[in-house]
This record gives structure tokens, C-alpha cells and sequence, in this order.
């Protein structure tokens, strides 16, 4: 991993997560990414949030799609268009502005 890359990880406490096509539109690309404070640092507090985001196929070429995928997530803060899709109880039920309004399922949990 080349210098840009870890200072992006700092930049937003994110690592990367699994990288598929979505089960249900195989023409769609399902990104997911961790986050916790300090985790670009190499210390994070506490469990991370998990978060997911779906880029689906616009038809240009699948090299020019990645490109403006990564030029998102090198100028915006991925937590900011991510959607939350997984946490620890504890992370989940801190207040905060990227899941406020996701819930646990306590049957699940």
C-alpha cells in the first residue's frame, strides 16, 4: 500500500471490508468498509460500525467506473454515503450522526 492510500485510511478511520457483486443485481458492486474512531491511527476505540454501499453499473467502462469510485472515496468521507449495515451492540447505541436512525434488532443480537 503506497503513502495515499494509508493517509486516506487515517484520513477517514476506515478499513476495507469484502468487495462483491450484490446477490440480488449481479450487475451492481457492493463495497463495504469498517469504521472506528482512531482506527486509521492503528488504534481504535472500541468495535467498529460496518457500513456498505452499492455502486451500480452506469455502462461506461468497468476501468473508468472504478476510477471515479475511488476519486469518491479519496475527496469525500465514505461514512457519509455508506449506509450502516452491521455493528456491535455497544457502537450501535452510541449516538451519532451516521446511524441515528439504525436499529438492532434485539431477536437478532
Amino acid at each position: 500500500m503506497g503513502p495515499a492510500a494509508g493517509q486516506r485510511r487515517s484520513r477517514w478511520d476506515a478499513k476495507r471490508g469484502w468487495i462483491s457483486s450484490d446477490f440480488d443485481d449481479p450487475d451492481t458492486t457492493v463495497v463495504t468498509f469498517l469504521y472506528a474512531p482512531g482506527l486509521g491511527s492503528g488504534k481504535p476505540d472500541g468495535s467498529s460500525l460496518q457500513f456498505r454501499r452499492a455502486v451500480p453499473d452506469d455502462g461506461t467502462p468497468p476501468e473508468a467506473q472504478a476510477a471515479a469510485a475511488l476519486h469518491q472515496l479519496a475527496e469525500e468521507d465514505p461514512k457519509t454515503y455508506g449506509q450502516v449495515c452491521g455493528s456491535s451492540p455497544e457502537r450501535a447505541a452510541e449516538p451519532g450522526e451516521y446511524h441515528a436512525e439504525w436499529t438492532i434488532d434485539e431477536d437478532i443480537v
